[in-house]
Parts: C-alpha cells; sequence; structure tokens
C-alpha cells in the first residue's frame, strides 16, 4: 500500500510539473482531473482560477514524437516553414535536438490553428496557453461529465442533418483560412447541447503549401459522411463535396 501511495504521489507531482506554467500564470488551480488518454496526449480537466470566466479548462499534455500514431508524418509536415537555418537542420537530420525542436513545432502548429479557426467562427476549444510540453484550451462539458465524441454515443436522427452541416460548415472555415484536419472523423468531434466541437489540430495542414491538402480533405469529408450515412444521410456526396469546396477555396 505504501509503494502504491508513493507511486501515485509521484504521478501527481510529474503532472503537476508539466502543468506549472499555467499553475504559474494563475490559470488552473487545485488538482488536475483525467478526461482522456491517447497515444498521442492526455487530456485533464483542471478548475480555474479568477483570471478565467469557466469554471473548467482542459490541459492537453503531448507525447513525445516518436509516441504519435501517426504513420507518415511527413505528409502533414510538408509546407511548414522553418525559418532559422540551424534548426531547420537540425531537424532534417532527427537529431536530438531536432527532435525536440520538431515536438515544440507540433505543439506550437496546434496552438496557432485554434487561434486563427477560433477567432474566425469555428467551433473548436479556444486556445488560452501554451507551454512546453502542454496547452490549455476551453474545456466542453460540466463539472463531472466531459463531452463526448461522438464515435461514443447514439444521436438523434432528427439531429444528424443539423451537426453534418455543422461540420461541413466547420470544414468550410477551415478552408477559408487555408486550413485541413487533415484526421477529421467521429472520434475528434466532441457532442455537446446538441451541437458538435471539432478537436485535435497538430496535424492540421496548409492548402497552399501542403500538396497533400486536397486529398486529406477529401479523406476529412468521406470519413464524416460514412458516419452519418448510419442516420440516413446516404445521399451525400463527399466527392462533390469536396471538388466543390476546394473549387472556392483551394488553390
Amino acid at each position: 500500500m505504501y509503494v502504491l501511495k508513493e507511486k501515485t504521489i509521484a504521478r501527481t507531482s510529474n503532472l503537476i510539473s508539466e502543468l506549472a506554467t499555467f499553475y504559474d500564470e494563475g490559470y488552473i488551480q487545485g488538482e488536475p482531473k483525467l478526461l482522456k488518454s491517447g497515444k498521442e496526449a492526455t487530456v485533464y480537466c483542471c478548475r480555474t482560477d479568477s483570471l478565467i470566466d469557466a469554471d473548467w479548462v482542459a490541459a492537453k499534455i503531448y507525447r513525445p514524437l516518436n509516441s504519435r500514431c501517426f504513420k507518415n508524418d511527413a505528409v502533414y509536415r510538408e509546407g511548414r516553414v522553418i525559418t532559422d537555418s540551424r534548426a531547420r537542420r537540425a531537424v532534417q537530420n532527427s537529431s536530438r535536438k531536432g527532435r525536440g525542436m520538431a515536438f515544440g513545432m507540433w505543439i506550437g502548429h496546434e496552438f496557432e490553428t485554434l487561434s486563427t479557426l477560433h477567432s474566425h467562427g469555428a467551433d473548436v476549444p479556444r486556445p488560452i496557453s501554451l507551454a512546453s510540453s502542454a496547452m490549455l484550451m476551453e474545456y466542453f462539458g460540466d463539472e463531472w461529465t466531459p463531452a463526448p465524441r461522438l464515435a461514443d454515443i447514439e444521436i438523434d436522427a432528427k439531429e444528424a442533418s443539423d451537426l453534418y452541416r455543422q461540420i461541413l460548415r466547420n470544414v468550410e472555415i477551415g478552408l477559408s483560412c487555408h486550413l485541413v484536419h487533415g484526421d477529421l472523423s467521429e472520434y475528434n468531434i466532441l457532442y455537446w447541447k446538441g451541437e458538435a466541437r471539432i478537436i485535435d489540430y497538430p496535424q492540421a495542414v496548409d492548402t497552399l503549401r501542403n500538396r497533400n491538402a486536397y486529398d486529406l480533405l477529401e479523406r476529412d469529408i468521406q470519413r464524416v459522411t460514412a458516419y452519418f450515412a448510419a442516420y440516413g444521410l446516404n445521399s451525400a456526396d463527399p466527392y462533390r463535396i469536396s471538388r466543390s469546396l476546394w473549387a472556392k477555396y483551394g488553390k
């Protein structure tokens, strides 16, 4: 029992250390509550301090790049500009320093992407603060229940059409900002109070710089359409939708 208690204390201490920036900035207080643990990140619910007009926020702690589940990160990295020549060489050579830089770039990229999308009215978490290996952002849910993923619930068939249109509207907002999610599916769309909230943007690509952008857009829309087909939306054509949106917002 004593050993188990010591391990628990150590885990809590490590967790609080990773979130130290947010404690120091006065954004959060108390002990975080685990929401979700995945291959790319672990998400916690944290009680806020007086600086934020909310009771709870979400803290996303990223795992190192070598733990990511994407089979080919190069597809998503294409077109990302590293202006510092030394940093660029380090990342290209996959040195220890380069891997650390690349890790920070993934985190910073998601923060910047969410900032852009949120400012343009997209239904995404509002990013609040950034640390070396973590991001603090808006939380969806209440004190007892976090917003579930679409993959984990059954929605009302009458809602399906509205939710599908909402998600496509968010895809369109992304394209207007020259951004494609790149890994969109029912597994990173939250459902809360009758509306969808899209999460997980570290792999988002730039439509102007990444030649894979259209293929990733088409895959995003195909996955989402396949999910909603189970609710009777069989007439939606993901390929036509992709071509139409790309013609309007693509290169």
